[in-house]
């Protein structure tokens, strides 16, 4: 017949099973900045396998790196400049246009949140945006422009 285990037995075991404690300011804050680190070159590398997968097909999209924490992605007439703050959990992202007509869409910022498993997630606007819809959401402005709705509008009417 096997014994019970007593009291401190059962405290260890069920401390074990708990998982480790969790982390202090400190390490939480150096955690978050590995996991940051790794989530913003992997976001960097896919960005730029976008921009070669784009020119394949369609061309003229140029991808260049400044910096270890800044991008850029240009086709005439816009160019989408990422920043990422990761001391600050966020990464801001802005668009320019060369042409003084041609409106530049509005930039954002994105934040940074250490996931319970780990990882660092981003968020706009407070909800969770998969690497891909990230991608989509910095790149599609510069590489699939919207159609210039008022070069296709109805014709004018007689002249009052």
């Amino acid at each position: 017949m096997a014994t019970k285990p007593n009291w401190i037995e059962e405290e260890l075991q069920r401390r074990t099973q708990r998982g480790p404690e969790p982390l202090d300011d400190t390490a939480r804050e150096l955690h978050f900045q590995k996991a940051a680190q790794v989530s913003w070159d992997r976001l960097m590398s896919e960005v730029r396998a976008d921009v070669d997968e784009f020119n394949h097909g369609a061309g003229g999209a140029e991808f260049t790196q400044s910096c270890a924490l800044v991008f850029r992605v240009a086709r005439a007439p816009l160019t989408l400049t990422v920043v990422a703050d990761l001391a600050g959990h966020d990464i801001h992202y802005d668009y320019q246009s060369e042409d003084a007509r041609a409106a530049a869409p509005e930039g954002g910022i994105l934040s940074l949140r250490l996931s319970r498993y780990g990882r660092v997630d981003i968020f706009s606007a407070d909800e969770r945006l998969t690497e891909e819809e990230t991608r989509r959401m910095l790149l599609e402005p510069v590489l699939f422009p919207a159609e210039a709705s008022t070069e296709t509008s109805v014709p004018p009417g007689p002249a009052s």
